[in-house]
């Protein structure tokens, strides 16, 4: 017996990738997009930044700082990924492909065509046939 491995971070993303696409995607940039967020103004409350350089470092210290998550911002995605995903396609249904449309036409218009002849009934040749002589 073989013990499972476990994927890394990065590959365990693109495969959460694969699998929701763009929701994916748009989780893990909006948890970035909070970090640094989170961590300039923390940074900016403590720094009070008076010229531009100032506002840079800040910015460029919020950067870092979210960089240095980014190992929990990534099991953050895979966390609530799937959730999220399938809430927005509950409220958000994808509309049917063009091959969907084809198929469907294809078996409506099936259906409609002439009914099948009745099927004939097969005797069971396990029962003895009583009328052969």
């Amino acid at each position: 017996m073989t013990a499972r491995t476990k994927l890394p971070l990065r590959k365990r993303l693109a495969v959460l990738y694969r699998m929701y696409g763009r929701i994916a995607l748009v989780i893990f940039a909006v948890i970035w997009l909070l970090t640094i967020a989170g961590f300039g103004a923390a940074i900016y409350l403590g720094f009070k930044a008076s010229s531009a350089t100032g506002v840079l470092g800040t910015i460029g210290a919020a950067w870092l700082a979210a960089k240095m998550t980014m190992p929990l911002r990534i099991l953050a995605t895979i966390a609530i990924t799937p959730p999220i995903a399938r809430w927005w396609r509950r409220r958000h249904p994808l509309p049917p492909t063009a091959h969907q449309r084809i198929m469907e036409a294809a078996f409506a218009a099936s259906r409609d065509a002439d009914p099948a002849p009745p099927a004939q009934e097969v005797a069971d040749p396990s029962t003895p046939d009583v009328h052969r002589s």
